[in-house]
């Protein structure tokens, strides 16, 4: 539902005309403060419908009717909270989220790629997704997905359905997405409630192949489309580039989890590299559902160990000194892995406030909503630190709206005699919301080139006679994208 402003100008008759031409239903009216309580229509996305709303006459202000709690003095109950030992959470304002907007939504589920999970910790074991269609301890493929007893997940390392970590990392992470809240016990999570699915491909030394992470992303995004509600991928890993190529296969099944719907965070590393020079894969990688995050310390400055990008790493966020989950006990630990499962939790909370936000709409409140630093300029994409609580409190307002783009040079219609030297110029802009850092060009629907910093061009020189459709697609510095016009040639 939707709380809606109108002028005071406007009459109850005129008011309720207005949210009938949008088919909203009213649920009651506030009349001295000019106000309605409305019904988003079914099917409809919150964003979307807010959007629709504001663009009526009259309307002043929209905002979702967001759910408001009981304030206590500490919550939660949890040991080292209670003893102010997680800043992390502190930092990025946790605890105004859990009083003012949702305490995680049991509904979601985050796939955790790593080592694993120590399932039977107490304070994860409760938060654990179990699959229910598996009847745990039979040594039967219950659910005929090709693995036995797939209760928590799978060990794609082993290729068996026991994701037990017999390292520690992934255990580290989970904790930090997920450990259970308000249980008077140890830690919690930046969400009290969201489920963790594990995918084992890491082994005890903590390392793996593609070939592991890629039958992970193949089994969540099974799972996703047998109806599963996971969201999230959270994954503290990755390796430098090198001189290689790029990990196409497994870059493509990042691009078909995100396709699915599931948002893939990833740490950027632990190198205190500018991986824009030195790329580092996967965080490096391109997909729009990809989120690269390095470390933050106590004072909102990069980790020195963190690496960093002004195209390649999205946000900052806690990631040094953060206690957590560790085997079955707790530790504390430092790392871009940590950093990103403070984004995965958030982005967990957000899919719970919203479930109708893409993979790419979570992926634009977490970049527009930071806590922006001059040390940050030019070293991430944002410009800042995660904002939980600015995160959740954008959700279903003003979404990112994309960029603006057309071709200028060669203009529609021209007559180019081949061979020919020219050079196709775009005039791009963003300045509602953001930047843009990219416009790519094609002919024919073929690539012929990329432009990042305005004034923004690429050479082409057609070598055969014939006609060409030219476009451009502009992105902005959130992924949002839009294409010109077609400018045809002959």
């Amino acid at each position: 539902m939707l709380l809606v402003k109108f002028s005071g100008s406007m009459s109850a008759a005129q008011r309720e005309a207005a949210l009938s031409t949008k088919k909203f239903t009213r649920i009651r009216r506030f009349d001295a403060l000019s106000t309605e309580l409305v019904r988003v229509p079914p099917g409809l996305a919150v964003a979307a419908a807010a959007g629709g709303l504001k663009s009526l006459a009259g309307v002043l202000t929209v905002q979702p009717n967001y759910l408001r709690y009981a304030v206590q003095s500490a919550p939660p109950n949890d040991q080292y909270w209670l003893e102010g030992r997680m800043w992390g959470l502190e930092r990025i304002k946790a605890q105004s989220v859990w009083n003012a907007f949702t305490r995680g939504d049991d509904r979601v589920v985050v796939a955790s790629l790593d080592t694993g999970i120590n399932y039977r910790h107490p304070d994860l074991a409760a938060n654990m997704w179990r699959n229910p269609l598996e009847i745990p301890g039979n040594g039967l493929d219950d659910d005929g997905n090709g693995y036995v007893d797939d209760v928590y997940g799978i060990d794609a390392r082993n290729h068996t359905g026991d994701p037990l970590d017999d390292h520690g990392h992934g255990t580290l992470t989970a904790g930090t997405i997920a450990a259970v809240g308000n249980n008077s016990e140890g830690t919690v999570g930046v969400t009290w409630n969201t489920k963790l699915l594990a995918c084992k491909f890491l082994g005890p030394d903590g390392i793996g192949t593609d070939a592991g992470a890629i039958e992970c992303f193949n089994y969540i995004v099974s799972l996703r489309n047998r109806g599963v509600n996971i969201r999230v991928s959270s994954n503290g890993w990755g390796a430098a580039r090198g001189d290689g190529p790029a990990a196409g296969a497994l870059e493509a099944a990042i691009e078909a989890a995100g396709a699915a719907g599931i948002l893939n965070i990833f740490g950027a590393g632990n190198d205190g590299k500018d991986i824009d020079r030195e790329p580092f894969d996967p965080a490096s990688f391109g997909a729009s559902s990809v989120v690269s995050v390095t470390s933050s310390d106590r004072n909102d400055f990069r980790s020195t160990f963190g690496n960093y990008g002004a195209t390649s790493v999205d946000l900052a966020a806690p990631g040094e000194d953060i206690l957590t989950t560790y085997q079955s006990a707790y530790a504390s630990a430092s790392g871009s892995s940590l950093a990103a499962a403070h984004v995965a939790g958030t982005a967990a909370l957000l899919a719970g406030l919203d479930p109708s936000l893409s993979a790419e709409g979570i992926k634009v409140l977490l970049l527009r909503t930071v806590d922006q630093f001059p040390q940050w300029t030019g070293r991430v994409a944002s410009g800042g630190r995660l904002n939980a609580f600015r995160a959740a409190g954008a959700v279903g307002i003003d979404p990112n709206r994309p960029p603006t783009i057309s071709i200028q040079n060669p203009a529609d219609g021209d007559v180019l005699t081949t061979p020919v030297n020219v050079t196709i110029d775009a005039v791009a802009g963003d300045d509602a919301n953001g930047t843009v850092k990219k416009v790519a060009f094609f002919a024919n629907g073929i690539s012929v080139g990329t432009s990042t910093a305005a004034p923004f061009s690429v050479p082409w020189s057609p070598s055969t006679v014939g006609e060409y459709v030219l476009t451009a697609t502009a992105t902005d510095n959130l992924d949002a994208t839009a294409t010109s016009a077609p400018a045809r040639q002959g």
